[in-house]
């Protein structure tokens, strides 16, 4: 982000003390000449409080500040995903002014998830149909410039279901007719007795 100053001024005694509230962060106002600097660390429109005190009182004005510039992920890790089950929807904001589009960088998403977009969001959809981490950027781009986020997404596995039942009897020195159990998982499954 670029630097930032602003001179805000009042008339009356001298000797004020600034206060603000509402500035974005990265931007402070210095209490005793009331010069707003600093490097602004989204974008957006932000409605801002400023007073100035002196030894008569205090006035306060609203006043709306508009930051451009590049979109700035406010997500910037994801939630773990199960294989074969629906990626819970979280949207991946990102603090711009304007529309941003989105797009996958490098790296790639797990089998079955996709990317898409919504209002200055993006969100990950789909099934995950394999295990693992999955480390992919994902790239916002605005009338200003483009910026690039780094995500790593776990799949785990999910816990196996095992149909059929033990519920037959053996007799002491026969043979056991055997039981067929199925287990259906998408991960590689082992057997404990």
């Amino acid at each position: 982000s670029k630097d930032y100053k602003a001179v805000i001024s009042a008339t009356g005694s001298r000797e004020f003390e600034w206060t603000e509230t509402g500035l974005p962060a990265g931007l402070l106002i210095d209490p005793n000449t009331g010069v707003i600097s600093g490097k602004p660390l989204k974008a957006g429109k932000f409605n801002v409080k400023i007073t100035a005190t002196n030894n008569k009182g205090a006035v306060t004005k609203n006043m709306k500040l508009i930051i451009d510039g590049n979109p700035v992920f406010e997500t910037t890790q994801l939630n773990n995903a199960t294989i074969g089950k629906s990626y819970p929807k979280q949207k991946l904001t990102i603090s711009t002014l304007g529309n941003a589009t989105f797009a996958l960088g490098s790296g790639s998403l797990p089998a079955g998830l996709t990317l898409n977009s919504g209002s200055n969001h993006c969100y990950l959809k789909g099934k995950p149909t394999e295990i693992g981490t999955f480390t992919f950027t994902i790239t916002a781009k605005n009338s200003y410039g483009e910026t690039s986020q780094d995500f790593t997404l776990t799949v785990d596995p999910d816990q196996p279901k095992i149909s059929g039942s033990l519920t037959t009897s053996g007799t002491v020195g026969e043979e056991y007719k055997s039981k067929t159990l199925t287990i259906k998982s998408l991960a590689p499954v082992s057997w404990d007795a």
